[in-house]
């Protein structure tokens, strides 16, 4: 069992041996290795809590039996402070050493596969201690560093998604482990999401012996449905069901994130002349902030670099790709129509012109071809998605302005990815 052991503020990491350590032995250990490390003597008394308050009376019992998983954090609570130097004026006392304390800097610190030391604050005694945030200690505004790696290792697409991710993260910081191979806390389960939107982990408990919890959760309409199961030996003995709306746990936009997604649209006559009191007349002209075009600008060159070296695309497009026009999709389509008249054969060409087609776009696709089919993942991804995701536009005309409208589909016809996020929804 490994363990988290503070003393005077240093923590330290505990690996106890055997399936069911005791109280007994921890102390032992801590005694032996971690005392000695921090400048206390082998005699210091001391005793062990949880919460540090309330302590854990040590009457041969397991650690299990104190509620003590793997991973808790132990706190050391010292029964007298060590001796420290007083210095006042001129004159100055020093602590004498005693024979004990003499004797613990000349031993040994014990093996060293026992004890790694994590942290040291030599801050004030009142001023706080850094600890890795929990996901079920987290607060409104607050996201944990493991929810976070796991979220974008995940590739979250919906809300039912994020709120599987969170719920295995929970299991667990709880002692649970995925049933199957070995995975790192930034990876989750193989075939935990199903192509149909099913989720279903499945957990082992090293203090629930051969018992094993299925969770399983279905989309139903907005609705999420969680149905958790205990199971031994093939009997179903416990089963539990959770309902809940999973949109209601996810923030899908939070203030200033469009503010360089915010599009102006300032309407100009397509030729002088025309009848003003028409819109058809009239051209939309997108305007986007000159930071956001500058990091678009930056995003394409790496996006370009990955289609053209893996050979992405299809080697007859034609269309926003670089020594390629719409000349040389015309050679191409002329050479292949008199290679057919000449062998005697029937041509019947069909051609789709796609009015506004960068309104066309959608975004649903567009991102999942860029992840399957691209490659395009984690960091990168998310940035596509919250680039392309609850953007909105106002037309200005004069003085006038309209108000924000959301923008659910399609590309800003302004922006500079348009033509390579155009190209990568005909993949």
């Amino acid at each position: 069992m490994k363990l988290r052991v503070r003393i005077n503020k240093q923590t330290s990491r505990v690996d106890l041996p055997g399936e069911e350590p005791t109280l007994t032995e921890l102390s032992d250990v801590i005694k032996q290795t971690l005392l000695t490390s921090t400048g206390l003597g082998l005699n210091t008394e001391f005793s062990l809590s949880l919460n540090g308050s309330e302590l854990l009376l040590d009457s041969g019992q397991t650690l299990s039996s104190f509620g003590i998983v793997s991973g808790d954090l132990i706190c050391v609570l010292l029964r007298q402070p060590p001796a420290v130097a007083v210095t006042s004026g001129e004159t100055s006392s020093t602590a004498p050493i005693t024979d004990d304390q003499q004797t613990a800097t000349q031993r040994p610190l014990g093996p060293p596969l026992l004890t790694e030391p994590l942290h040291t604050s030599d801050e004030l005694d009142s001023g706080p201690v850094w600890e890795p945030m929990l996901c079920s200690e987290a607060e409104e505004g607050q996201s944990p560093l493991s929810l976070e790696l796991l979220y974008h290792s995940a590739r979250v697409w919906s809300p039912n998604d994020a709120v599987i991710v969170a719920a295995h993260l929970l299991m667990l910081e709880t002692g649970f482990t995925p049933q199957g191979n070995e995975l790192t806390a930034e990876e989750m389960p193989a075939g935990w999401r199903s192509v149909a939107g099913v989720h279903k982990l499945e957990y082992v408990h090293p203090l629930c012996g051969t018992s094993q919890v299925s969770v399983v959760a279905v989309s139903m309409g907005p609705l999420l449905i969680i149905n958790a199961a205990l199971t031994l030996a093939g009997t179903i003995y416990s089963v539990h069901k959770l309902q809940l709306n999973a949109s209601s746990y996810v923030t899908d936009e939070w203030p200033g994130e469009t503010t360089f997604k915010n599009a102006v649209v300032q309407p100009l006559l397509k030729k002088p002349g025309l009848d003003q009191s028409d819109c058809a007349n009239y051209r939309p002209i997108s305007k986007l902030p000159f930071i956001s075009k500058v990091i678009q600008k930056l995003a394409l060159t790496q996006l370009t670099s990955r289609l053209d070296d893996d050979g992405l695309l299809d080697p007859f497009q034609s269309g926003f790709r670089r020594n390629h026009s719409t000349k040389s999709a015309h050679i191409r389509v002329l050479n292949d129509i008199l290679i057919l008249t000449d062998s005697g054969s029937h041509v019947l060409l069909l051609l789709l012109d796609l009015t506004a087609a960068f309104n066309t776009v959608d975004l649903t696709i567009l991102l999942h071809r860029l992840a399957f089919w691209v490659g395009v993942t984690g960091t990168a991804l998310e940035w596509l998605k919250s680039y392309l995701n609850h953007r909105c536009f106002s037309v200005h005309v004069g003085d006038c302005s309209s108000p924000n409208v959301p923008l659910p589909w399609g590309v800003p016809q302004s922006s500079i990815l348009k033509k390579k996020k155009k190209k990568t929804s005909f993949l």
